[in-house]
């Protein structure tokens, strides 16, 4: 599973001039957590004021000990580099927890990504289910998505690839662009699950949407099979074209292919007399079961060549 860390979003209220930082100091001493929290992120990045580690430590201090679980998230950031401190994996964890406690999402979405790689902790997937499963349900696209692979994986619980997908759906739903490309991925290849090429198309195009490359790439062979999509070539053209600017080199081959195809329509494979474009569908489609489970596409082509010749002749 591809992973993506976490970055820190927080919205920074603040207007920093001479004269308001001191009033700023002074409302974070008198316990607004919130303004405390807001001066050490200035401080963490620089913004509006010159970057100071030491005091961004100091004001992230103070508002997560006011219980501000963002102050305890960025925190555990300075801890975990050791910005301006000496660096301490143990406490970074601590402050990551108790983040994540205090409801900070992301803090909860960091420990479980600790403890399924291993970092900083001792490996543990029970433990990376519980804090994704806290932060998927408070609506965290990414640790819905991580959640899913823990299912799709059996790691930490039984293998269930029916409650994968339904998570791989739900951080798609949530704007996680993984989950979307997860969620197709299984329903093109029908993992444990019945294969549907309208729903992998979907997602695909969500995927898609989200720029993932190989989505685009895998849903202009849709549309050039007519898998769960009626065929169409400008499509097939629109996404790879669009998979090529992403930077995947095998669609700017492919839409090579397609462009001389066109070009030359008269081209033949010589078995079963199929089209070359569709010769590099179905060469396409094998490449990519290869790459899921291991497969040799050689015998793919040849068993997904047999089927479609027997279709041709009975339709």
């Amino acid at each position: 599973m591809n992973k993506i860390f976490f970055l820190v979003f927080i919205f920074v209220t603040l207007k920093l001039n001479a004269n308001s930082i001191v009033e700023y100091h002074k409302l974070c001493h008198d316990g607004d957590a919130g303004v405390c929290v807001d001066l050490g992120y200035n401080y963490m990045t620089g913004n509006q004021i010159e970057k100071d580690y030491k005091a961004a430590l100091k004001y992230n201090k103070l508002g997560c000990d006011q219980g501000n679980g963002i102050g305890c998230n960025n925190l555990a950031i300075i801890y975990g580099d050791g910005l301006g401190t000496s660096k301490n994996t143990t406490k970074s964890i601590e402050l990551f927890k108790k983040g994540c406690q205090l409801g900070e999402v992301s803090s909860c979405l960091e420990v479980g990504m600790k403890y399924e790689l291993g970092e900083s902790v001792k490996q543990d997937f029970s433990q990376a289910i519980k804090f994704y499963t806290k932060a998927c349900h408070a609506k965290n696209g990414q640790a819905c998505n991580n959640l899913g692979a823990m299912y799709a994986g059996g790691r930490g619980t039984d293998k269930n690839y029916i409650k994968a997908v339904g998570l791989y759906t739900l951080s798609c739903e949530l704007n996680f662009t993984l989950g979307c490309k997860n969620a197709a991925w299984h329903y093109l290849m029908g993992h444990a699950i019945k294969q549907n090429f309208f729903k992998a198309a979907k997602y695909f195009t969500l995927a898609c949407e989200g720029n993932d490359a190989f989505s685009c790439k895998n849903l202009a062979v849709q549309y050039l099979q007519g898998d769960g999509v009626e065929k169409d070539t400008e499509k097939v053209m629109f996404y790879l074209e669009k998979s090529c600017d992403l930077g995947l080199n095998e669609s700017c081959n492919m839409l090579e292919m397609v462009l001389n195809e066109i070009n030359e329509p008269n081209e033949k494979d010589t078995s079963c007399e199929i089209t070359y474009l569709e010769s590099i569908a179905i060469n396409t489609r094998c490449q990519t079961i290869s790459s899921i489970n291991g497969s040799d596409p050689r015998v793919c082509y040849k068993q997904e060549l047999k089927e479609h010749c027997q279709n041709k002749t009975v339709n």
